[in-house]
């Protein structure tokens, strides 16, 4: 790295680790958040993690640019919502910093409306009494709060066609007539995104929701979850569109649903790999990744325990890929065991979904009975990914329930170099081979996946996109045939009742029926489509617990169900560890018989002992599995907290040719004194398999001891955990592995004015196996802050390591015409250009290597102008008028092996080549006078270097370093100027054949009079020059011209502004690279903008714009654009 950017790490560490000493997370400062946003490759709107922002208090900086709004990006203050004006590359991350009111806010609050009857009026000595209201009073809605905004607008340019926006944002609340409460969202903002998942609770958008409820009825409209609760079997939930009735009594409730799904309903089981947070992907049910999952479906286990969305949380998705990041706040291990259940979008039919609920108790709820119906269909006649011609309809139909049946060969011929394939002969059989584009392809052809082993080909990724290669019969997943999906039903009917004979007992029966087709165009596969299900449960206690302080001692829980082989699952019904709870096998059959009796005894209130037994029989599948489980707790503040469980689980299995013996242990304990908390604990798991002819299985051992010390506004605590592996090799127990992991978290809240949020993580794990290397993982999350002496110094720091992986990208341009796209290709390049003919959509390769993600941040501004007034007037004379700020930034995801040197902040060891991707980010500004309106000056040096190769099409590496000065001089209050000089140099390294690598010095200067003749008149004209110097290809411009603007304010009214722009290059080359001359072509070019925001009524506000650009080497430009906006 250049020596410029070797700052002294020993000087940034000790700062880091000082503030780490005495500073929790995001608890400095209630006001101010940070976030960064990584680029997707995608024009789209984003998500801030919070909403109801302060206004003008955002900065965004990407890499070493700082954005303007309006012209970078627009943004909703109220909801949180940011839009580059650009597309955000993959390979750039937006890093913003912002203000919120420390106080949880809604978006909006409306008053209710306080209702007296007129009967209790006149007993109210203080209130005149209410006039009865009229019908039409009746009706009124001045109780509802409504706000919002209506946006409608065009846009039409000599470049494009005529297009509309649209935009709505309304939400109406409060009270519609006695005892009814109205709720209505409507946003539909004309954009495909999707909330970002690194936060716990979403935005959505383009929602559109009317609610309305009363005492005995309500009704929704639009989108909603569908949330059935109660019913083992029939358990349901689901994000729909469409209607949903409820009514209710005393003892009675009513649920109607009928709506289309926005997805399909899917769940996942995996194990953890070492040393690898994420991304895991998700997968449907062909096993396919890169999925689409609906925002705020999903549920993640994490060994049997429920997880919280969220970076500061437990994980952060992303949805638009289906792929799951773990926080360094929950270590991920091969031990660690995953469930994620979750709707993913499976976009081959709509679904239509109809669900009844109703429930009535009787006898003083000592009796009742629900009842459950839920229908899903796909839209057979209607597919969205195909057309449903005869021809298909036939292969659908004969497919019966075989998907692998329902495929089509689908192959075009086109004429020689437009197509992508040409067929050949391998031995006795034909083959289609990819010979890209603009070669002597006659073929195109649709590929489908069909499984691993199940297909002849492989997905391959070029630098253009991707192609499919053959590698012989069934060593791969895809198939030259595009594969139609089988439109399916799955119906679901349940019952539940339940009494209560006496106050201690409790019974209850439940029946279930399921049909499932799984091709409703086909009679044929149709004998199991229907199964059947039944679980009856029995509890009774000693006693009947109604005073405060009162426990049963005694209680006995009983319960058997029964499920058929064909009965399918609509949701889960199962615990989360139901296979690991019986020792089943992979493959299990849904038919089984389940009898399960649990004994509870609590003979004093500290301490509780439980016993369970379990039996389980599945004939289809020859399997037994008997279950004993033992627990106990003794849980007295006063004495050591002691807990401790065991299970027994005898399995045998026919078809694995297996019995089974599994018992597992866990023991803890724990006691508080003075400030010290110590705590061990204990884990022991023993798996023996014994097979026909060997053994199979395992045994662990865990110790893990912790220490917590609390005193007031510090907390320190730390566990230390041993793990050792065997595994059976060669009929008995073998030294597998030896792991070791520490945790150590350190917390202080606002101690004089320092405080701090510090956990890391380390763990080694050893393999006894010659063959499987040791690994290391190490998780840092440090967050700190220091704002003393008045806040006049404000210290910031953030670090963070973690373990991940990242996959390398493929970019597909896609050429969408003139002005329609965001990049501009020149030579073999993409260059952003808001007025491109590009698109460029990134995709993954589905293959990751495992990095070290390093993340960090540390900013210093010094400003005596916060101190008292009195201490100000003591600073010597030079010193009050100083201040500076202190920027640092960096991200590297490297695969470095001297990880230590990392950690450290060896900035040597940053964007060498075992870098993926890394950004560097260095900035000093010096102010005199900075808070002064007459005078100012700034100095600014910036370092910056960035370096990509995750790309297939190639790397790039940039170096920027720069230096500038400004002056702003106010003369009076007609007369003001700035002036701006820098020198720049920037290289770049293009790391393919075919384009030029750049080493550019820059000089540049202008000079910006501005004149207010009154309030509401501005005129300014800019001149500006740049020198551009390519010391690669030895060429020279210079860029001069004048950039004028007139701005007109019409006071609360709006305002008019006016900006022409002249440049002109002069060059004796005939064309100059992308980065020379800010992109301008050599010659004349010349820009103009008119813009009119005008507030016709305080509800009301219009947006009129024109503007064009006449380049040297291109046609005039015009686009126009008019927009509406409406409040409520």
């Amino acid at each position: 790295m250049n020596a410029t950017m070797r700052v002294n790490p020993i000087v940034f560490i000790f700062i880091v680790f000082l503030t780490s000493l005495c500073t929790a997370q995001s608890s400095y400062n209630l006001y101010e958040r940070q976030t960064a946003l990584v680029g997707t490759g995608i024009d789209e709107a984003r998500h801030l993690p919070d909403s109801i922002l302060v206004n003008d208090s955002e900065v965004i900086h990407i890499q070493d640019s700082l954005l303007i709004r309006e012209v970078d990006y627009r943004l909703d203050y109220v909801r949180g919502i940011i839009h580059f004006s650009g597309t955000l590359s993959v390979e750039d991350t937006a890093r913003i910093t912002y203000q919120v009111l420390p106080l949880n806010l809604r978006i909006s609050y409306f008053n209710p409306i306080l209702t007296i009857r007129p009967e209790e009026a006149a007993t109210l000595d203080t209130l005149k009494s209410l006039p009865l209201p009229s019908e039409s009073e009746f009706m009124d809605i001045g109780s509802l709060h409504k706000s919002g905004t209506l946006v409608r607008g065009i846009t039409i340019g000599s470049d494009r066609d005529l297009s509309v926006e649209s935009g709505l944002n309304l939400q109406v609340e409060g009270r519609l007539g006695k005892d009814v409460d109205v709720l209505a969202l409507l946003s539909d903002e004309n954009t495909p995104i999707q909330p970002e998942g690194n936060t716990a609770t979403l935005q959505e958008i383009d929602k559109v929701l009317i609610e309305v409820q009363s005492t005995h009825f309500g009704a929704t409209l639009g989108d909603y979850e569908l949330q059935l609760d109660g019913p083992r079997f029939g358990s349901y939930y689901r994000k729909l569109q469409g209607g949903r009735l409820e009514g209710r009594t005393t003892d009675s409730r009513l649920t109607l649903s009928g709506a289309v799904s926005k997805g399909q309903y899917h769940s996942n089981f995996f194990y953890g790999e070492e040393g690898n947070q994420g991304p895991y992907p998700l997968t449907d049910e062909e096993g396919r990744t890169g999925i689409l999952v609906l925002a705020g479906t999903e549920r993640v286990w994490l060994d049997g325990e429920r997880l919280l969305r969220g970076e500061n949380n437990d994980y952060i998705i992303e949805y638009g890929l289906g792929e799951i990041t773990f926080t360094p706040k929950r270590l991920i291990t091969s031990d660690s065991r995953i469930t994620v259940d979750f709707q993913y979008s499976a976009e081959s039919y709509g679904r239509d979904i109809y669900a009844v609920q109703g429930e009535s108790r009787f006898f003083d709820d000592r009796m009742g009975i629900r009842t459950t119906f839920i229908s899903e269909s796909d839209a057979k006649n209607n597919p969205l990914s195909f057309i449903m011609s005869e021809d298909n309809r036939a292969v659908i139909s004969s497919a019966g329930d075989d998907p692998s049946l329902a495929g089509v060969m689908q192959v075009d011929s086109v004429a020689v170099g437009e197509g992508y394939y040409i067929r050949e002969v391998v031995s006795i059989d034909s083959i289609f081979t990819y010979v890209g584009p603009d070669s002597t392809g006659y073929l195109n052809v649709i590929f489908s996946y069909v499984g691993q082993g199940n297909g002849d080909y492989k997905r391959e990724a070029g630098a253009s996109g991707f192609y499919y290669e053959w590698v012989g019969p069934g060593e791969g997943s895809y198939a030259p045939v595009n594969r139609l999906t089988l439109p399916e039903r799955k119906m679901l009917a349940d019952i539940e009742v339940w009494g209560n004979p006496t106050g201690t007992s409790q019974i209850k029966f439940e029946g279930a029926i399921s049909d499932l087709d799984q091709n409703t165009l086909s009679g044929l596969d149709d004998g199991d489509n229907d199964g059947t299900a039944w679980a009856a449960k029995g509890s009774w206690q000693s006693s009947d617990v109604k005073k405060s302080g009162d426990f049963a001692r005694f209680k006995v829980d009983a319960q058997v169900r029964d499920v058929d082989a064909q009965f399918s699952q609509i949701d889960r019904y199962q615990q989360v560890e139901y296979n690991r709870q019986w020792d089943l096998d992979e493959e299990a059959s849904n038919e089984e018989t389940v009898s399960e009796v649990a004994m509870t005894i609590r003979p004093i209130s500290p301490w509780t002992s439980k016993i369970e037994y379990g039996l389980l029989d599945k004939p289809t599948d020859g399997f037994r599995s008997e279950r004993w489980r033992g627990e106990t707790k003794l849980l007295n503040p006063d004495l050591p907290l002691i807990s401790a469980e065991a299970d027994w689980i005898r399995s045998s299995s026919d078809a694995a040719g297996r019995t089974g013996f599994w018992t597992r242990g866990k023991s803890s304990a724990q006691h508080s004194f003075w400030r010290l908390t110590p705590s061990v604990s204990y884990e022991r798991e023993h798996k023996h398999d014994d097979y026909a002819d060997s053994l199979g299985g395992f045994l662990f051992n865990v110790y893990e001891a912790g220490l917590r010390y609390e005193a007031g506004k510090l907390v320190l605590e730390t566990s230390q955990e041993v793990r050792d592996d065997q595994n059976y090799l060669q009929n008995k127990l073998d030294d597998h592995s030896h792991a070791r992991t520490g945790i150590y978290h350190l917390e202080l809240s606002n101690w004089r004015n320092l405080t701090t949020d510090f956990l890391f993580t380390h763990r080694d794990k050893e393999y006894q196996q010659s063959d499987s290397s040791a690994t290391r993982t190490d998780l840092l999350e440090m967050n700190a802050g220091w704002t003393p002496f008045h806040r006049s110094v404000n210290l910031k720091a953030h670090y963070r390591i973690n373990n991940t992986r990242v996959s390398t990208i493929v970019q597909t341009p896609v050429e969408v015409g003139p002005g329609q796209g965001t990049h501009t290709k020149i030579g073999d390049v993409y260059y952003e250009d808001p007025e491109g003919e590009y698109i460029l959509i990134a995709q993954s390769t589905g293959e990751f290597e495992p990095v070290v993600e390093l993340e960090g941040s540390a900013s210093l501004d010094l400003d005596p102008h916060r101190l008292p007034k009195a201490d100000q007037d003591n600073l010597p004379a030079p010193w009050k008028y100083l201040s500076s700020q202190t920027l640092l930034n960096f991200t590297e995801k490297t695969k470095e092996d001297d990880t230590w040197s990392l950690y450290l902040l060896d900035f040597s060891k940053f964007q060498k080549d075992s870098t993926l991707q890394g950004t560097f980010l260095l900035r000093e500004d010096l102010f005199l006078f900075r808070h002064r309106r007459d005078l100012s000056f700034r100095l600014r040096g910036e370092i910056s270097q960035s370096l990509s190769n995750l790309y297939l099409s190639g790397g790039q590496e940039t170096k920027r370093k720069s230096a500038s000065f400004r002056l702003r001089r106010s003369f009076n209050e007609k007369w003001s100027t700035q002036l701006d000089v820098g020198r720049e140099t920037e290289q770049r390294v293009y790391r393919q054949t075919s384009a030029s690598s750049r080493d550019i010095l820059t000089w540049k200067g202008s000079l910006e009079p501005v004149f207010r003749p009154d309030r509401i008149w501005e005129i300014g004209l800019r001149i500006v020059e740049q020198l551009d110097s390519d010391r690669v290809e030895n060429l020279k411009s210079n860029r001069y011209g004048l950039e004028s603007r007139i701005t007109r304010s019409f006071m609360q009214k709006g305002r008019a502004e006016l900006r022409l722009d002249w440049h002109h290059v002069a060059t004796s080359a005939d064309v100059l690279p992308y980065e020379m001359a800010e992109g301008d072509p050599p010659g004349h070019n010349f820009r103009w903008d008119l813009r009119l925001d005008y507030r016709i009524s305080k509800y009301l506000t219009a947006t009129l714009s024109y503007n064009g650009n006449k380049e040297a080497d291109r046609e005039t430009i015009h686009i126009g654009q008019a927009e509406i906006r409406a409040f409520f």
